[in-house]
């Protein structure tokens, strides 16, 4: 499974606003979910492992956890598309 998914490479692109200087932010929250049923992506275990990801790698960054006054607000939006793909025989 880990081979099949290491040969099936989709780019990731981030947009930001370069004139921000993310050094003078030392705090974030993740945005609270209106309503965490109705995401697009069923997966918990890879949603939590996202997060979780996401949080440990803002922690080496120096970041700490804020929930009451964040400098930064984090949010995760998954989205599982299924494609199918034809070709001509």
């Amino acid at each position: 499974l880990f081979i099949m998914n290491a040969c099936v490479y989709k780019p990731v692109s981030v947009n930001s606003d370069k004139e921000t200087n993310f050094k003078e932010f030392k705090t974030f929250a993740w945005i609270p979910k209106q309503n965490p049923t109705d995401s697009e992506y069923k997966n918990d275990v890879v949603k939590n492992n996202t997060i979780n990801y996401i949080n440990h790698c803002l922690f080496l960054r120096g970041y700490r956890i804020d929930t009451l006054n964040p400098d930064l607000l984090v949010d995760l939006v998954l989205l599982d598309e299924k494609k199918v793909e034809i070709s001509p025989s």
